[in-house]
């Protein structure tokens, strides 16, 4: 859900875009893939959260599907790392290119906030520029 004062952020579009649009559809893969290995009580869930401070939002993707091992979420943002079983889409630079530009073009972060079932991608991103 999000904050319904939910702050206009300053940037390129197509670069936002892409960093929010790899983060969500990496989350419905990992709930689609469950899905495939699950019996039918299983429900995919994606959810996204929003929290606003004085200097920053947060924005939560979180899913309850196929979930990312301790020792995969050490590499999940190196260059062509995928867990994909078919390299698809990005080949393995989505999130290291959503890291990137995150960081770099607007002294944001991302970052893995995993909790038992649940996969968390947690982007932060600064209300002004000074």
């Amino acid at each position: 859900m999000l904050e319904e004062e939910t702050p206009e952020i300053w940037g390129l579009s197509s670069e936002l875009q892409f960093a929010f649009v790899n983060v969500i559809e990496n989350a419905y893969y990992a709930v689609w893939q469950k899905k495939q290995l699950s019996s039918s009580e299983y429900i995919p869930t994606v959810t996204i959260h929003s929290e606003v401070t004085q200097e920053q939002i947060k924005i939560k993707v979180s899913d309850n599907g196929i979930g990312i091992s301790p020792a995969k979420s050490l590499e999940i943002f190196k260059p062509f790392y995928t867990t994909k079983q078919e390299r698809q889409q990005t080949s393995g630079i989505g999130l290291t290119l959503t890291k990137d530009i995150l960081e770099q073009h607007y002294h944001g972060n991302i970052y893995l906030d995993s909790q038992e079932d649940i996969t968390c991608f947690v982007i932060e991103l600064p209300l002004s520029f000074e």
